[in-house]
């Protein structure tokens, strides 16, 4: 893989979280980051993102040029990885409870 259209993902998906953090965990401050819990939770978040925009680039756009690649690999896997991340602590929020 080309270490350009990683180095996009990896700022698209530490971006995307930060402005998640600065306006979800820290009531549009960055306070958050005096946490070490909130550290833990940016590093889950942006390592989901990252990865399901790696996963997106290899399994669906791996013949197209690699801008049209990096765009849509960019566009599917930034909600395709936040809704992820939030579903798997749903899930084991909800393992933990049963």
């Amino acid at each position: 893989m080309n270490n350009k259209p990683t180095t996009t993902y990896l700022l698209t998906s530490v971006s995307l979280t930060l402005i998640l953090f600065f306006i979800d965990e820290g009531y549009y401050n960055f306070k958050w980051m005096t946490n070490v819990g909130n550290w833990l939770m940016f590093v889950v978040y942006t390592g989901g993102i990252f990865l399901l925009q790696i996963i997106a680039d290899q399994l669906f756009f791996k013949k197209l040029s690699t801008q049209m690649r990096v765009a849509l690999s960019v566009l599917l896997g930034l909600p395709l990885g936040v809704c992820s991340v939030i579903g798997f602590i749903f899930l084991l929020q909800w393992l933990m409870r049963a």
